[in-house]
C-alpha cells in the first residue's frame, strides 16, 4: 500500500481532501473527488512499502514522521516506523522501525507530548529514540487518543465502549 502526500495551499484544500471519500484502489490510498488532485492531476507517492498504513504523526519540530503499519491483519507487520522528514521538499528518508512487539494487537492513533515522546493507542508511551517508557492498561481495546483540557495535560482515550480521561504529568504538543 502507498502513502500519498500532497501539499495544500489553503485550509479549503485541506478541508476538501478530508471531506472527500477515501477508498482503496490498486494498493494505494486514494482521495476521491478531490478538486486539488483533479485540477493538478498529480499525486506524490511518499512511501510505497506499507502493508496497511494507519496512524500518522509529525514530531513537534516537524523533523520526524511516524507511521503505524497495522498490516498483521493481512499477514504483514504490526509496528511503528519513523522517517526523517524534510518539510520543505516533502522528502522522507532514513526509515526504520521505531516500535514493535504489540501484536496480536494493533496500534492506531498517535500523539506527541511536549518532550517529543510518542503516545499511541494501546496505551503506550515511547521516547523519541523508541524506548518503551510505559504502558497504561485499560479493560478494553483502545482505538485513538488525544491530549486535551485547559493545560493539555489530560489524555482522552477512546476505547471500544468507553472514553477514558487520565491526568498526565506532561502536556500534549501544540503541533
Amino acid at each position: 500500500m502507498q502513502l500519498l502526500v500532497f501539499e495544500a495551499r489553503s485550509e479549503n484544500e485541506i478541508d476538501a481532501a478530508f471531506a472527500s471519500l477515501v477508498r482503496l484502489h490498486a494498493g494505494a490510498l486514494v482521495v476521491a473527488s478531490d478538486p486539488f488532485f483533479t485540477q493538478r492531476n498529480e499525486q506524490l507517492v511518499a512511501l510505497a512499502d506499507f502493508t496497511q498504513p494507519n496512524g500518522i504523526l509529525l514530531s513537534p519540530d516537524e523533523k520526524k514522521l511516524y507511521v503505524i503499519d497495522t498490516g498483521f491483519t493481512d499477514g504483514g507487520p504490526s509496528h511503528i516506523r519513523v522517517f526523517d522528514c524534510d518539510i520543505e521538499t516533502g522528502k522522507l528518508t532514513n526509515g526504520k522501525v521505531f516500535a514493535d512487539g504489540f501484536a496480536p494487537g494493533i496500534s492506531d492513533g498517535m500523539r506527541c507530548d511536549v518532550d517529543g515522546n510518542v503516545w499511541c493507542s494501546g496505551v503506550r508511551c515511547y521516547s523519541p529514540s523508541g524506548d518503551l517508557l510505559g504502558k497504561i492498561h485499560l479493560p478494553e481495546t483502545c482505538a485513538n487518543l488525544v491530549f486535551g483540557g485547559p493545560l493539555r495535560n489530560r489524555l482522552f482515550v477512546c476505547g471500544s465502549t468507553s472514553v477514558y480521561a487520565l491526568y498526565m504529568g506532561t502536556q500534549g504538543a501544540l503541533k
